[in-house]
């Protein structure tokens, strides 16, 4: 039998829980869901009562979810995000053809790679409100579990794809080749060892994968600066900063491009169009794959 108290949990508990563990502060999640800290928390205070356990515990000055919350938050993720499909369900049946279409894309989807998907998408049906996020995988990842990003052009694979690979629809887009740089023309792959590099941030998948192509070659990288932004990477080698293992098609377009280091295709990054699979199925997301789709393959991105 279903404890009687779990039946007393509201929508906006479960909010505000996901706030809470998402935010930086509980003042920064107190606004975001519209309340004062104060209430806030007498929230959280009725749901750990209604829960029977404690939800946060002390960290400093701030406070952290404890290890035995989340299972509670996922729940919490799942419910708003499934509540927010239905808000936008009605949305659609009031509003006849009109939509709303929240999308996600790696900063390499939305510069380079995939921008004339969005753009194809919005020429056909101008009566959608399109909505764009640039952020990495991980962030991206997260705003697909809470609801607030309908379809993401994500890294694969990453974490969250390979621990619960049957909680998403995925559609693999392209392999992304990379290329080693460096500032010297002459410069040859044995000279990398010694060198030093710039990379993507440490936390990041792509700088995983290029850590692991980099080793695989005898390459233990001195990274002396991080972006996640590779028109800055490809800056930082044309300076002189250091060497770089980059998207071929970023770092080699434009009046001045680089010239690969000779043997040093090292990589392929697989991008992949990601959504949650309990969601119903939508013309609009399906009719974006299909566009992300035409567009990779496509022997050169669109302009």
């Amino acid at each position: 039998m279903v404890n009687d108290r779990l039946l007393d949990i509201t929508l906006r508990q479960l909010v505000a829980l996901r706030e809470a563990a998402n935010s930086p502060t509980w003042a920064v999640a107190a606004e975001r869901v519209g309340v004062t800290p104060s209430a806030l928390s007498q929230s959280l205070a009725e749901l750990e009562r209604r829960l029977g356990i404690p939800l946060f515990e002390p960290d400093g000055r701030r406070r952290r979810l404890r290890e035995q919350a989340r299972e509670v938050l996922a729940f919490a993720n799942r419910v708003t995000a499934q509540t927010g499909d239905l808000r936008d369900h009605l949305d659609a049946v009031r509003n006849g053809h009109r939509g709303r279409l929240r999308v996600g894309m790696i900063d390499a989807a939305a510069l380079y790679r995939l921008p004339g998907a969005i753009r194809s998408l919005r020429e056909q049906r101008p009566e959608v409100e399109v909505e764009v996020v640039v952020d990495n995988t991980s962030r991206l990842m997260d705003l697909i579990d809470r609801g607030e990003l309908d379809l993401a052009v994500v890294v694969s694979p990453n974490h969250r794809l390979r621990a619960e690979p049957h909680a998403y629809r995925t559609c693999v887009l392209l392999a992304e080749p990379f290329s080693v740089y460096s500032p010297s023309p002459a410069a040859s792959l044995a000279e990398g060892s010694g060198a030093r590099w710039v990379s993507y941030p440490r936390d990041s998948n792509t700088r995983g994968l290029t850590d692991v192509a980099l080793a695989g070659a005898g390459i233990v990288p001195q990274v002396v600066t991080e972006s996640g932004n590779p028109d800055v990477l490809v800056q930082l080698v044309r300076l002189g900063v250091g060497w770089a293992l980059l998207p071929v098609d970023v770092a080699e377009r434009g009046p001045d491009p680089l010239h690969p280091v000779p043997g040093g295709a090292l990589l392929r990054r697989t991008l992949c169009a990601v959504e949650r699979a309990d969601r119903p199925a939508d013309p609009l997301r399906a009719q974006l794959t299909a566009e992300l789709v035409t567009e990779a393959e496509a022997p050169n991105p669109r302009p």
